[in-house]
């Protein structure tokens, strides 16, 4: 119930999970960098310098009955801007919504797509 999930902000592309096995806590930055670089790299925006990423934790994730396949409504979340090429650390953060207070554990990255 704690796995965080990512995608593009607007933009076509795969989703990426961190399985984070349960323990609630903040995933550690450079595997939220990572993962959301990831998300970027599979996405329609993969050659821009700067990509928007949402993020929220899995349980806000939700898809609507009779939605097209792959189309997701999410909440809570937060966004990243990462370079897909892995250059820059995402420095820009922007809070929507409610935060997710979550301390350090132990993850796992799973690209979805």
């Amino acid at each position: 119930p704690n796995d965080l999930w990512l995608h593009a902000r607007s933009i076509t592309g795969a989703h990426v999970v961190i399985r984070t096995a349960g323990h609630s806590g903040e995933v550690p930055r450079p595997v939220l960098v990572r993962a959301a670089r990831l998300a970027a790299q599979n996405s329609d925006a993969k050659h821009s310098s700067l990509v928007p990423i949402d993020h929220t934790q899995r349980k806000f994730v939700r898809k609507p009955r009779g939605s097209a396949p792959g189309l997701v409504t999410y909440r809570n979340e937060k966004t990243i801007d990462v370079n897909p090429k892995g250059e820059g650390t995402g420095n820009r953060e922007q809070w929507l919504g409610r935060s997710l207070a979550l301390p350090s554990v132990p993850c796992t990255l799973f690209p979805v797509p």
